[in-house]
């Protein structure tokens, strides 16, 4: 059995979790599309779907590794050489310097909205609420959609207390 969705003739596996259940899928119409973002009819952030060649079937849990190995350690090797190379060379970026966050404390908190699947964004909460959220985005410099998405995977209850004590162990785990 499958636990996938099919859009555009492309199916992207999902959680089997969601098998059978009627969710809302959000993606990029204007870029190649590898990654759906699936969330339940009320708006509320499920998990994404990844795209998958339906053909090959769910893999077996205990397959046995083959002889080869999955990467190439030299060009690996190579990449880090030349990316090393490519952080000495770039000299000083001045929007880099000035900007001291890379992820603004407005878009964490819309980003945060739209996974609970409140309307009108950072509006949709109560000033308690933003209290807490200002609080835990100050913790780290680090914060980001995809570790915000992390978090509201992780978190067993869809609530901003919960939400929040998932980010903050992942702050700490990142930390380490």
């Amino acid at each position: 059995t499958y636990s996938d969705i099919q859009l555009n003739k492309k199916y992207f596996r999902v959680d089997k979790k969601f098998r059978g259940d009627r969710v809302e899928v959000r993606y990029d119409i204007f870029s190649h599309v590898e990654i759906i973002e699936v969330y339940s009819l009320r708006g509320e952030y499920l998990g994404k779907g990844y795209l998958h060649n339906r053909e090959e079937g769910e893999k077996a849990e205990s397959q046995e590794k083959s002889g080869i190995p999955e990467h190439d350690y030299l060009e690996l090797l190579v990449r880090q050489h030349k990316k090393a190379i490519d952080s000495q060379t770039k000299g000083i970026d001045y929007r880099e310097v000035v900007n001291g966050r890379p992820w603004p404390f407005h878009s964490f908190a819309n980003t945060f909205a739209s996974l609970l699947g409140r309307k009108g964004g950072i509006t949709g909460f109560t000033s308690e609420e933003l209290e807490k959220l200002k609080k835990t985005y100050n913790q780290s410099l680090s914060i980001n959609k995809e570790m915000l998405l992390e978090a509201f995977e992780l978190s067993d209850i869809k609530t901003l207390p919960y939400i929040i004590h998932e980010l903050k162990l992942l702050i700490k785990k990142k930390g380490e």
